[in-house]
Formats: C-alpha cells, structure tokens, sequence
C-alpha cells in the first residue's frame, strides 16, 4: 500500500493494491457523509428549536477585527429589569447560526466586562441556547471566549460564573479557566452554585433532596431553612417537569452565605420550554367536555366570570387575554388539571404556597424582600413587596388571591408595573427568585 499501485510489477498486486485503494476512498466518502448528516441535523434541530429568538437582522458582520466577531452584554442583563435589551442581547446570541459567520468569522467573543447585573432569569435562556450552539459552531471550527465583568466581587461576576455553559471546556477567560474561578470561589467565599443535570431523573424527591443538599450541606443553622425550602423546590419541579412536554427544562442558581453585609442570599431561576400558562388555562377552560367536581365547577364558572370583566381592561400595547388568563392561574384554588378530594389542596395552589414558604425564610426587612417574577409566554408578572395572597371570596370562599391593586379585588383593573406585557414571546415558563434569607448562615 506504501508504493503506487503502478509501479507494482505483478499484475496482481497491482489490481489488489488498486481495489483497495478504491474501498478505502469509498469508506471515506461515506464517512464524510455520514459527518455532514449529522452536523446538519444538529444544525437543523438547533435553528427549529430557537427559531422564536433567531433574527438575522442583529449580526453587524462590518464590526469584526482580525475574524473575531464581539458581542457587548448589556449592563444591565436581566428579563425582569430590561426585557427588550436583555432579550435582544440573546437573540444576537442565537442568530449566530449564520453562513456568513461560518465564512467570516473564526472567534466569538462574549464581553461582561462593562455589566454591572447579570440576573439568572436572562442567564438561564442564554444557557440554553449555548448549550446547543456551541457544538454548530464548532463544527465550523469557529471558537469561543468570554470576559467576565470587571468587578470581581459583584453578584454580576457570582452569577455568569453559576452559568453552565462558561465552565465548559473552551470558554475561558484572559487568565484561566472558568471552571477554576468557580472552585476558587466555591472554597473561598463558600459560594454554593445549583446547577442541576435537569432531565436525567424521572424522581422528583430525588430531584428535590439534591438541589436542597446543593443549597444547605455543612450549614449548621440549616433545620429551618431546609423544610421550606424543599418544599419550594418540590412545587417548581413538579409544575416545571409536568407542563414541559417532555423537553428540556434547567434549574440555574446561586447561595453567597455572606456578603459585606453579612447576609446570606439566594437566586435560583427554574425554566422550561413547553405549553404556557395560559394556552393550559384557556383550553381547559374551554373544553365542555371535562367532567368537573362540583367544588371545581363553581370555581370554573367564577373563572369565566372574572375574564369577562378583565376584557373590559384590554388595550393591544399593554393588556390582553393572555395577560388575563396568567393572572388569573396564579390564583389559589385555579387549576388546568381535574381536582378531586384527594388533591384539591394542591392543585391550583403553586404560587400561593411557594409565596408562602418563601416568606418563612426570607428577611422580614421592608428593603429586603423576596424578589419573585414569573415569565410564560408574552407575559411577566411582578410580585411585588407591597402586594401579598389573602383571603377573598371572590372566586370561592377559603380562597386565597393575590391582586395588584389598592382595591385588592380581581374583578378591577391591576397595576401595568406589575402584569406586563412583552413584545417578544417566550415559548414556555421561567420563575425567578431572589432574596436574603432570615439570617446568616453559618459554616459548621
């Protein structure tokens, strides 16, 4: 096989040497093919999948230097404080699934050097797309970096490095792996980070004692913080898990045990992709045919009721049904699952028991309160300090609600600050949470 064929003397040989020569180019072309299926297929699948942020229109293809291609973060990165820029900044990110990167372009370069806030809520989309787009882009052998903001001490700083796609392999920063910041943080400042193999589990106890392990291992005043907040884990799970349809769904977060202040903080951002709130809502709110308990029936026509009168509050730009039928859903007692007696206490009940289990744990302090947003489809909804769950019979007796008004009523028209209405629709859920706890917690 060493000489050509040609120059074999023996006929023979020759016609060996030449067929082999002929099957082992043949084998390569296959292979090749099989390789160019494949990444095609990976190609295919990433642009189906984020076809909702893809544009085009975002790649300034005239602002790269020497075939590095950058991308400026935001100062100010977060879904729940600056939607449009935040997701304008991902939608970049996505789009990078270009011919003319491929041609041009040889280094993406990701620069947080000017954020001052990098919010989980953004980071946990961003995560999921670069968990896919990392491996189009590599199979055109284009290459990565990021620069991560300049206050090292920052919880901007804390939070890009809990994102799962930074410490993989490849991302780095000027100095060193990502990876090594985050175990230097990790064994210095005690920084616990929850960053969850999410769909590999089918039990939720399991899922819930790990993140919850994750969060309170070696805290020795951790007995009562453990309890609620496993039960706050095991109601986002559940939904996220059960409402995710079959696709992937990520739980990103962080614990800093003490900060310049000497308080203890927690961010966890949970999110899936799947059916929205509520498209769930409407349908089983429209479908005759369920045979519903008579508890459930007269919740269901209170339901019809308070749509009626929150049409009479739609304007196109700021409120519509889908803005409605989620603050309706995230009323105790409000389900798209048939309730019977064996479960009536849970379904419906999600946000007002993760509201209250939050409320056991976190600080008291008026300028500390619990952050919480929920994002599902083309609506966020704010919970905020000064709106809190309480009885109301609005919807049926021993019912809590949650109204953003002065009024506390849900049959009047809430406040445009807190149920907002995005211009870009996400296809699925994200709940967001962020606040101190009660007091520190201490390292045993």
């Amino acid at each position: 096989m060493q000489k050509k064929f040609w120059k074999l003397r023996d006929i023979h040989d020759r016609q060996n040497v030449r067929k082999q020569l002929k099957r082992i180019r043949r084998n390569n072309r296959i292979k090749k093919g099989k390789n160019n299926n494949k990444i095609d297929n990976v190609e295919k699948q990433y642009l189906k999948n984020y076809n909702f942020l893809i544009n085009y229109k975002q790649l300034k293809l005239d602002r790269y230097y020497n075939k590095e291609y950058e991308i400026v973060c935001p100062t100010l990165f977060s879904l729940k404080d600056n939607y449009i820029d935040s997701m304008n900044f991902i939608s970049h990110v996505a789009s990078l699934a270009n011919n003319k990167i491929y041609s041009s372009v040889k280094l993406i370069h990701l620069n947080f050097k000017k954020t001052k806030t990098y919010d989980l809520d953004a980071s946990c989309i961003l995560d999921s797309v670069m968990t896919s787009l990392k491996y189009v882009l590599k199979n055109h052998k284009v290459e990565f970096k990021v620069s991560f903001p300049e206050n090292i001490n920052s919880i901007a700083y804390k939070n890009i490095i809990t994102t799962s796609f930074i410490n993989e392999r490849g991302w780095h920063s000027a100095k060193r792996p990502a990876s090594e910041i985050r175990e230097k943080l990790r064994k210095e400042q005690d920084v616990r980070f929850v960053d969850f193999n999410k769909n590999n589990i089918d039990n939720d106890d399991i899922i819930t004692t790990e993140i919850v392990e994750m969060i309170f291992t070696n805290f020795k005043n951790k007995d009562d913080y453990i309890a609620p907040m496993g039960r706050i884990i095991s109601e986002i799970v559940d939904n996220v898990r059960e409402h995710s349809n079959n696709k992937n769904w990520y739980i990103v977060g962080n614990v800093i045990p003490k900060d310049e202040y000497n308080k203890s903080s927690i961010r966890l951002a949970i999110m899936n992709y799947g059916t929205i709130i509520s498209d769930n809502l409407r349908e089983f709110m429209d479908n005759e045919s369920e045979l519903l308990t008579k508890k459930q029936q007269k919740i269901m026509e209170a339901s019809k009721e308070i749509i009626k009168k929150q049409r009479l509050f739609i304007t196109p730009n700021f409120y519509e049904e889908d803005q409605a039928y989620t603050f309706l859903a995230i009323q105790q007692g409000i389900s798209s699952k048939i309730q019977d007696s064996d479960n009536y206490d849970k379904r419906g009940s999600g946000i007002y028991r993760l509201n209250s289990e939050i409320d056991k744990i976190s600080s008291k302090s008026e300028l500390e309160k619990a952050n919480c947003t929920l994002i599902s489809g083309n609506t966020m909804i704010k919970f905020k300090n000064k709106y809190s769950y309480k009885l109301n019979n609005e919807i049926d007796n021993n019912l809590y609600q949650i109204c953003f008004n002065k009024e506390n009523t849900i049959l009047k028209q809430q406040d445009n600050d807190c149920i907002i209405k995005l211009n870009k629709k996400f296809p699925g859920t994200i709940l967001y949470m962020d606040f101190n706890f009660k007091e520190e917690l201490v390292n045993e």
